[in-house]
C-alpha cells in the first residue's frame, strides 16, 4: 500500500476515492500534490477560477458564502475524507464558496488536466472518481436543500397557519397514467445529450423505458422513495417543492435530466415533478444505470459526466439560493435617514464552484 495511505488512513475513506481499486488508488495518490495549511489559510476563495480538487488529509476546515450583505455565512464544515473543490474538476465555473482551514490541515490536490488525461489512458479510474464526486454532490445537495426549506418555511411561518397537517399534492394526478411512446424520438434535440454520439443516443433510448405524459401527470412526488430518473425530451415540467406548509411552484424545465439524485440515493425525492404540457421521457431505472456503469463503455462515462455536471450546477443553485435567503433569526435594522445618496456596493461575484 501507498506509504501516503498508511501516513493518512482517512484517505482511503474519502467517497470521492473509495470506489477505486486499490492498485488505482495508489497510482492516483503517487501522483496527486501534498498541501500542508495553517489556520486561517484559504484553500478555495468563492468566485475565483479554479481547476483543482482538494482531499483532505488531516484537519478540519470551514465552508463560508457571501451573502448579498457582504457578511460572511457559514453553511458547514469539513474534515478528514471529505473533498473540496471537485466540482470545477468536472465543470468548470468560479468556485461557489470559500473553504478555510480551521486547525493545522494536510490537503492532496488533483487537477483537472490529470482527469483529462485518465479519461483516455484510464477510463475505470474516472468513472470510481466521478462515483464519489457524484456521491458527495448529492449528499450536498440534499443539506443545502434541507438548509434552504428551513429558512423559507422560517420566513413562511408568519403567513402560515398555526397548524397544518401535509396534503398530499396533485391527488388529482394519480389518474394520469403514462404510455409507452412508440414514436421516432430525436434525442439530438435535447441539450442535455449535446455531447453524446447518435451510437450513444440509441443505447439510451435501449436501457431506458420511452414514456409519454398527459398534462397534469406527476413524474415524481416530494417524499417518495425513488429509484429512477428522467431525461425530458419533449414538453415542460414544472417543480414544485412544500415550504411552509404549502406547494410551491419553483421553476419550470425541459430538454434536461430530472431526478437524478434517485440514481445513487434511496433517500426520498426532494421536490415534486409535474408536467405542464405532454412530455415524452426517458425513465432510466437505478438498476439499470448500475449496469451501464459496469460495462466501463464511452456511453456510461458521458452519461455519468452529464449527471455529475446536473448534480453541481443544482448545487451551486442551491448554494446561491441560500446565500441569498434573509436570516430571519436575526434582528432587523430599521433603515437609517440618508442626506446623500447612498454609495452602491461592489457586485457580489457569482456563486458558482
Amino acid at each position: 500500500m501507498n506509504s501516503l495511505a498508511v501516513d493518512y488512513p482517512d484517505l482511503r475513506k474519502a467517497p470521492v476515492l473509495a470506489s477505486l481499486k486499490d492498485a488505482h488508488f495508489d497510482g492516483l495518490l503517487g501522483a496527486m500534490q501534498e498541501r500542508r495549511m495553517s489556520p486561517g489559510e484559504v484553500l478555495f476563495r468563492q468566485g475565483q477560477p479554479g481547476d483543482t480538487m482538494a482531499v483532505i488529509a488531516r484537519g478540519s476546515f470551514r465552508v463560508t458564502v457571501t451573502a448579498p450583505d457582504g457578511s460572511q455565512r457559514e453553511i458547514g464544515t469539513m474534515g478528514p475524507g471529505d473533498s473540496a473543490g471537485e466540482m470545477v474538476c468536472v465543470d468548470p465555473a468560479p468556485r461557489s464558496a470559500t473553504v478555510t482551514a480551521v486547525q493545522p490541515s494536510v490537503v492532496f490536490l488533483l487537477r483537472r488536466n490529470m482527469l483529462q488525461v485518465l479519461r483516455e489512458k484510464g477510463p475505470p479510474v474516472v468513472m470510481a472518481v466521478l462515483t464519489g464526486v457524484i456521491g458527495q454532490v448529492t449528499d450536498r445537495i440534499r443539506k443545502i436543500h434541507a438548509q434552504v426549506d428551513r429558512r423559507m418555511a422560517e420566513v413562511a411561518a408568519p403567513q402560515a397557519p398555526a397548524s397544518r397537517s401535509p396534503e398530499r399534492v396533485f391527488p388529482e394526478a394519480d389518474a394520469l397514467t403514462p404510455q409507452l411512446f412508440r414514436g421516432t424520438l430525436d434525442l439530438g434535440k435535447v441539450s442535455a445529450l449535446a455531447d453524446f454520439s447518435v451510437a450513444d443516443q440509441e443505447i439510451l433510448k435501449v436501457v431506458s423505458r420511452q414514456l409519454r405524459f398527459p398534462p397534469g401527470a406527476v413524474l415524481c412526488r416530494e417524499g417518495d422513495p425513488g429509484s429512477s430518473c428522467f431525461i425530458v425530451a419533449e414538453g415542460e415540467v414544472d417543480l414544485f417543492k412544500q415550504i411552509g406548509g404549502e406547494n410551491r411552484r419553483l421553476t419550470t424545465l425541459s430538454g434536461c435530466l430530472l431526478g437524478q439524485m434517485a440514481l445513487v440515493d434511496p433517500s426520498p425525492r426532494s421536490a415534486t415533478l409535474r408536467t405542464r404540457t405532454e412530455v415524452v421521457a426517458l425513465e432510466l431505472v437505478r438498476d439499470a444505470f448500475q449496469q451501464l456503469l459496469g460495462e466501463h463503455s464511452p456511453c456510461a462515462m458521458r452519461f455519468q459526466e452529464m449527471l455529475a455536471v446536473t448534480g453541481i450546477r443544482q448545487l451551486r443553485e442551491a448554494t446561491e439560493r441560500l446565500a441569498n435567503l434573509r436570516d430571519v433569526s436575526a434582528p432587523q435594522r430599521r433603515p437609517e435617514a440618508r442626506t446623500a445618496p447612498a454609495v452602491p456596493r461592489s457586485p457580489v461575484p457569482p456563486s458558482r464552484d
